[in-house]
């Protein structure tokens, strides 16, 4: 039950279904068996994936046993053997884009932080002032990033340093300065010392003295600079203006989609005319062994295929969250910074971002009641096929007149 405009809506209530009560059991099972079958759908691919490979692995062991292993440089000049390897390459990673292409989608939905990620950064990149936000990236956050890559820098250096540093010269930097004002033999020793020597000044060159007046100098391979104007396009790099359609153009629309097809057929045309395959009856009639070896190729083709569908499969999560919602995240915690800091045009902004999260989170939270509703109502759907094809073999007439 939803409140819409401050009314309740009865989205979502329904008629207690037929059988509902006596099945509540059956329901409830469903219910958990498909629970299951999402919270551990990673496990799943990787079990089939793993099942599929040992297969192939203990087919190609069981052939040694038939077929004896040859090695011949001569197939490397055959333009069969590299036709046949640019096929294979083609269909394995046409899999790869299919599982992704299928999965992706599904992988947006389901990610509910990405949602509510982007909600935010829509809402905070609304109130952004465009002159003080570029001299905010520019001035501030740009220098202050580059402080910060340049301090790992060079830890990176003292740590290479270290490496190759003897554990009394280690014991000789960190001793503290009373000792050495002490001991005049040991402060003199410390001085000419070449590991103490060079850890001073790249500890020196770590100062907010020093960084401050050789900023325009140093050089980071690490950094990249932020140029503000990327806030004002799309996460995918895009414009985000797409402008209005006043007028149709359903001619030119079919015509270049009608283009765009003849091309197409004759491109496929070209290439089932140029590359085809044929049957080799004498090989297949004469030599068993060859064609044993035929199907067993056909085989690790197709397992490689089914395994670089999986891979792809598997990888749309771990692509939606790093290209699409990390960007979202980077991009929110640049604009809390700006918002906090002293160029900010919003007053009371914490106010502001909390109720920005709020309707964020109210947003996703229904979004997330839509879809475990839309659950339900397929797995009671299901349930009701299961019960109606039950209760037509219950009800089913044999040959004698009879109920089977």
């Amino acid at each position: 039950m939803l409140m819409i405009n401050g009314e309740t809506s009865l989205i979502g209530k329904r008629k207690p279904l037929p059988m509902e009560v006596t099945m509540e059991s059956n329901t409830g099972f469903a219910s958990a068996a498909s629970s299951w079958v999402v919270d551990h759908k990673r496990r799943i691919l990787v079990n089939v994936s793993s099942i599929i490979m040992m297969v192939v692995i203990c087919g190609v062991m069981g052939c040694f046993d038939f077929f004896s292993m040859k090695f011949d440089l001569s197939r490397l000049t055959e333009v069969r053997y590299w036709s046949h390897i640019f096929c294979r390459t083609v269909c394995l990673v046409c899999a790869l884009n299919i599982g992704l292409n299928m999965f992706q989608p599904y992988a947006e939905d389901r990610n509910f932080l990405l949602q509510r990620d982007s909600l935010r950064y829509e809402g905070l990149i609304a109130m952004k002032e465009q002159k003080s936000f570029e001299s905010f990236i520019l001035i501030d956050f740009n220098v202050a990033e580059k402080k910060k890559a340049w301090v790992a820098h060079i830890n990176k250096k003292i740590n290479t340093l270290g490496r190759f540093a003897k554990d009394e010269t280690r014991m000789l930097w960190g001793l503290p300065k009373e000792k050495l004002e002490a001991n005049p033999n040991l402060k003199e020793t410390k001085a000419k010392n070449h590991y103490c020597k060079k850890r001073a000044v790249y500890e020196e060159m770590k100062t907010d003295e020093w960084m401050n007046a050789n900023i325009e100098a140093l050089h980071v391979r690490t950094f990249r600079a932020i140029d503000p104007s990327i806030f004002d396009l799309s996460i995918n790099g895009r414009e985000k203006y797409s402008g209005y359609k006043l007028t149709a153009h359903s001619g030119m629309a079919r015509g270049a989609k009608t283009a765009t097809s003849i091309m197409m057929m004759i491109l496929i045309s070209m290439m089932i005319t140029v590359w085809y395959m044929e049957i080799d009856e004498q090989m297949i009639a004469n030599n068993v062994i060859g064609w044993l070896s035929s199907v067993l190729n056909a085989l690790m083709d197709i397992s490689f295929v089914l395994w670089q569908f999986i891979r792809g499969a598997m990888y749309a999560t771990k692509l939606v969250e790093d290209e699409i919602h990390r960007p979202y995240i980077d991009r929110t915690r640049i604009l809390v910074d700006y918002y906090s800091s002293p160029k900010t045009p919003v007053a009371d902004f914490k106010a502001k971002d909390n109720a920005i999260v709020d309707n964020a989170n109210s947003i996703v939270s229904k979004m997330k009641e839509e879809a475990e509703m839309a659950k339900s109502q397929r797995d009671m759907a299901k349930l009701i096929r299961m019960r109606d094809d039950s209760e037509k073999r219950v009800h089913k007439d044999d040959n004698f007149g009879g109920k089977l």
